[in-house]
């Protein structure tokens, strides 16, 4: 999970997928949008066995664009950029952040997490394509805050969409 779709947790080793239940995934990702995921959306057998344990055993949708990226297979050093962000006495501060450095290298992991998402019946494509929508407006309204936006989208998806998620299903 470690080197896949998180970092800085404890590691934890997943068994691979079988081929077969790799397909099985792709084709339900067909089934629900009516296509197969492009090439630079389709994630690795790698990612989506991790994600399907993450889910299965933390219960946790959360996924490190740092380093869950479009051909994963490629990309194994984790992203960093410079951004001010908000510092715990509520202060901008410049600070190294680990993730997409743009929100065009963020909507690139952002839909390997859809495919992800959605292949695996854990979000619907929907819901996963307007939350993109509203960071992207996000993007477009304040284009030189991408570090706030990046520090609070991390914290939507590891934080709040788990409480979210628990909420809905009462």
């Amino acid at each position: 999970v470690n080197d896949v779709i998180a970092q800085g947790v404890e590691p934890i080793r997943v068994p691979l997928m079988t081929d077969e239940e790799y397909q099985e995934t792709i084709e339900n990702y067909k089934a629900k949008e009516g296509k197969y995921p492009g090439d630079d959306e389709k994630p690795t057998i790698e990612q989506a066995s991790a994600f399907r344990a993450w889910v299965q055993k933390k219960r946790r949708i959360y996924l490190d664009y740092a380093i869950c990226v479009p051909h994963g297979e490629r990309a194994l050093m984790r992203r960093h950029f410079s951004a001010r962000c908000l510092t715990t006495a509520n202060d901008l501060q410049v600070m190294e952040v680990y993730g997409p450095p743009t929100f065009t290298e963020w909507i690139a992991c952002h839909k390997v997490f859809q495919v992800l998402a959605i292949s695996q019946n854990v979000i619907s494509g929907g819901w996963v394509r307007a939350y993109a929508s509203k960071i992207e407006g996000y993007n477009s309204k304040y284009p030189e805050a991408w570090g706030v936006i990046y520090q609070a989208d991390v914290r939507t998806r590891d934080e709040l969409a788990p409480k979210l998620k628990a909420q809905m299903a009462y």
